[in-house]
């Protein structure tokens, strides 16, 4: 399946976004009902294959923003020094960046791996990629 970084990098935040919200239900419910480990396996199983692929991103990404002198903070990228030509230039390329499209091998299952295991509107949409 072919999917742009951007596009990995969404499902990558949004699968951690997922597990702490799952993380924050069972310490506020400890009987909360967890996830099927059939389930939990196919997601770990993707997650590793998403890391795998954004590698070259994130290595290129950080040549991007020791050229242009871009300072990584927490929050995000510090853009504040830039020239407002070389802003220009510097946001083309990393859009450039974050569209490119690279291959990337789903580990599919259907939606009975997570039997009874109730999943919110919000995290089907991220489980979406990986059902049949």
């Amino acid at each position: 399946m072919k999917m742009t970084n951007r596009e990995i990098i969404g499902i990558l935040n949004a699968l951690s976004a997922m597990a702490e919200r799952e993380k924050a239900a069972i310490k506020a419910e400890p009987a909360f009902k967890r996830m099927p480990i059939k389930a939990v396996y196919k997601i770990q199983t993707n997650k590793k294959v998403f890391r795998e692929r954004i590698t070259p991103y994130e290595e290129s990404l950080k040549e991007l923003i020791d050229r242009y002198g871009v300072k990584m903070e927490a929050t995000g990228l510090n853009v504040e020094n830039l020239e407002p030509d070389k802003l220009t230039e510097f946001n083309r390329e990393l859009t450039e960046l974050l569209e490119l499209e690279v291959d990337v091998e789903i580990n599919k299952t259907h939606i009975e791996a997570f039997g009874d295991y109730e999943i919110s509107q919000e995290d089907m949409e991220v489980l979406e990629f990986m059902l049949m």
